[in-house]
């Protein structure tokens, strides 16, 4: 997770934080072909950071409890080393949204 707790701390600079409340914070930014990048940090009291981040990252787990991503599937496993999940975001008072998500994670036991 250090990987993570380092993108936390980057500069925000040029990047519209559309989020601010305590236990959830969005930043986006977007390019000039209309690619837009997100980045998100959230508090979840009580839960371990292992626990938590296995329930944002295992997709069969997240759409059990993530209405918004409930139809997420994984679209390629390995792309360098990378994954390439794609979702169609149901927001309410908003027309749905199509997004490709590529990440990477990589969790050490130390």
């Amino acid at each position: 997770l250090t990987l993570l707790l380092e993108k936390e701390q980057e500069d925000l600079t040029n990047w519209d934080v559309c989020v601010d409340r305590k236990e959830i914070r969005v930043a986006k930014v977007q390019t000039g072909t209309g690619c837009i990048t997100l980045r998100a940090w959230a508090t979840v009291p009580g839960i371990n950071v292992y626990v938590a981040f296995y329930l944002f990252y295992n997709l069969d787990e997240r759409v059990k409890w993530d209405k918004v991503l409930e139809n997420g599937k994984l679209v390629e496993a390995n792309m360098q080393g990378s994954e390439v999940i794609y979702c169609l975001m149901k927001i309410p008072g908003v027309t749905n949204r199509e997004f490709l998500q590529y990440r990477r994670a990589f969790l050490r036991e130390d």
